[in-house]
């Protein structure tokens, strides 16, 4: 038979439902799917344990030392390349003085210009102004950048960062941070948001420290996290299968594909009888499998499509590229199978075959 001829074999059996298209779509999508659904999910569901740890301060570490951290020092760890912020803090000589509060004050910390990048920060973090917390935003009726109105004068407040009462070190949720030179003297504390955790990190915080003069009343550096809650370690949830999955994937294919040709075995041998040949029916039916197994894994593409929605594009990226490698080693599967089944099917057991039927 010619190409053109398979081809329009391969058609007719598909519309004349023969094949039982429907029903080995769904066997794909059923057994196959299962597979890369439950990766996808398992993947989707370690990415945001990650993003929790990361948004309660877990990841944060804190390295403390009154009056020896050496804030240039600390602002540089962010150069390092698991570190996404990193600043240094010390207790302000003078806390802010609101006109709001005539017998209150909000304590207030000096900080240098990394510090900013370690806190959700609504509003600009350019200059000299404050930044104050959520807490002490609503004390004061501040809403966002503008001036506040002090025993002193005026302030200008740059914005507004989030400070969630969940675990966090207490400290900075009613409080007030100005902006310092990293060089301006010793501060109290080396702050460094890391992911993924390193020893490398550890080590370089230590490096923030000052020599200190010995005495017994100096203080020693203290770490810890900024949020203990969730654990002194990240453990990130079991993923489906653990690296299995395209294995599963590709012997699920293979036994779909070998049985919507096995079970067809009378009427292929029955056409062997009358001259069509090997070499043809491998062609029709590859291309029956082909058809199929394209319109099921279409199906699935917006169901891993609905896993990974809302993720960055380094999270949904790599999930998305598992999800369509596991399909494809199916898909490669049925084919695989396909034709083992094709070529198993034998002229000559014809008549058993059709007593089997």
């Amino acid at each position: 038979m010619k190409a053109r001829e398979v081809a329009r074999e391969a058609l007719r059996d598909l519309v004349s439902g023969t094949t039982t298209t429907s029903l080995w779509i769904a066997l794909f999508v059923v057994t196959v799917g299962a597979v890369v659904v439950a990766q996808a999910t398992s993947a989707r569901s370690a990415v945001d344990a990650a993003d929790r740890w990361l948004a309660s301060g877990a990841a944060t570490l804190v390295e403390t030392a009154e009056e020896r951290i050496d804030g240039r020092a600390c602002d540089a760890l962010s150069a390092l390349p698991t570190v996404q912020a990193a600043g240094a803090m010390r207790a302000a000589t003078v806390d802010l003085s609101p006109a709001a509060l005539p017998r209150g004050t909000v304590p207030t910390y000096d900080v240098t210009p990394g510090f900013a990048a370690l806190l959700p920060v609504e509003g600009t973090t350019d200059g000299l102004g404050l930044v104050v917390s959520d807490e002490a935003a609503r004390a004061l009726g501040v809403t966002g950048p503008g001036d506040l109105a002090t025993r002193d004068g005026h302030a200008p407040v740059q914005g507004v960062f989030g400070y969630p009462d969940d675990g966090h070190d207490p400290a900075l949720t009613y409080s007030a941070l100005a902006a310092s030179r990293a060089d301006d003297g010793p501060f109290d504390a080396c702050w460094v948001a890391s992911w993924p955790a390193s020893d490398d990190v550890v080590q370089a915080l230590g490096r923030t420290v000052l020599p200190g003069s010995g005495g017994d009343t100096e203080s020693r550096p203290v770490l810890g996290q900024l949020n203990s809650t969730l654990g002194v370690s990240f453990h990130s949830p079991p993923v489906a299968l653990d690296g299995w999955g395209a294995a599963a994937a590709g012997g699920l294919g293979v036994a779909s594909g070998a049985a919507s040709v096995w079970r067809r075995r009378s009427h292929l041998a029955s056409d062997r009888h009358v001259g069509v040949t090997t070499a043809a029916q491998l062609g029709s039916q590859s291309l029956q499998g082909a058809v199929w197994t394209t319109v099921a894994s279409l199906c699935l593409v917006p169901v891993v499509l609905a896993v990974t929605a809302g993720l960055r594009p380094d999270d949904s990226i790599p999930i998305s590229w598992d999800a369509g490698r596991t399909l494809a080693v199916g898909a490669v599967g049925v084919l695989l199978g396909v034709v083992v089944a094709a070529v198993s099917v034998r002229e000559s057991s014809l008549l058993r075959y059709v007593r089997q039927r």
